[in-house]
């Protein structure tokens, strides 16, 4: 028989383990309802749906490559040579903007424009390069042309004319009616100066002509004190 202390319960044979109070024993469940983890939070995006990934959405890098292209040739097909640069951005810009809108990629009003002012700019920077290359070409003929020239002064004073001969500058010291022909081939540019030779001489009368290839280019006269007559024109009729 054992012995029994007092606040001890009589043993019944069984299991020896004693629960006090706020004590529970194996296999039973907590009587406050407490989650097993107490250091388990719940999430906070639990209450959150979550939507469905779309991926990348196309940008508008085509439609804005024609619109840029297409600027850069409206503004540079004026300028000759330099315009040239126009005529390949032109097709840039024409040809990206086509496929934009055949593949229906955004920025379609971009890629509208695009191809709108770049085929502006090609057509206009092909009409300027082509006129560019004939006013040249023309140009360099005319260089090589060979010219007849005949100056023609008059004065009714001692005066000083002053020509082009071909080469350069000639001066000569004449008292009357003076003329002379060259022949050359160079630079179409003709000129002839008379001065009475006292710039303060008031009944000065002087004049001049040019005539090129047997046709006036230029004639001036002019009288009193200080008077001067210069004439210049283009040797070709150019």
């Amino acid at each position: 028989m054992s012995q029994q202390y007092p606040g001890q319960y009589p043993s019944d044979g069984g299991d020896d383990r004693s629960s006090s109070s706020g004590q529970y024993g194996y296999g039973q469940q907590n009587p406050y309802g407490q989650p097993s983890n107490p250091y388990q939070q719940p999430s906070p995006y639990a209450g959150y749906p979550q939507g469905p990934y779309r991926g990348p959405q196309p940008g508008k890098g085509m439609a804005i490559t024609s619109l840029v292209f297409g600027i850069i040739a409206v503004v540079l097909c004026l300028i000759p040579f330099i315009g040239f640069i126009s005529i390949i951005g032109g097709l840039v810009a024409v040809v990206v903007g086509i496929i934009a809108l055949a593949k229906k990629k955004p920025g379609r009003g971009m890629s509208i424009a695009g191809v709108i002012m770049g085929a502006l700019g090609l057509i206009i920077a092909i009409i300027v390069t082509v006129v560019s290359i004939m006013f040249i070409n023309a140009g360099v003929e005319s260089v090589s042309e060979p010219r007849s020239v005949t100056y023609t002064v008059s004065t009714n004073v001692p005066a000083e004319v002053q020509y082009f001969d071909g080469k350069g500058t000639s001066t000569e010291q004449i008292s009357g009616d003076w003329t002379e022909e060259i022949n050359f081939t160079g630079p179409p540019l003709s000129t002839v100066t008379v001065t009475p030779a006292d710039p303060a001489e008031g009944s000065a009368e002087v004049s001049c002509r040019i005539e090129a290839n047997g046709e006036t280019v230029a004639e001036q006269q002019a009288s009193g004190s200080g008077a001067a007559a210069v004439c210049a024109g283009l040797a070709g009729g150019l």
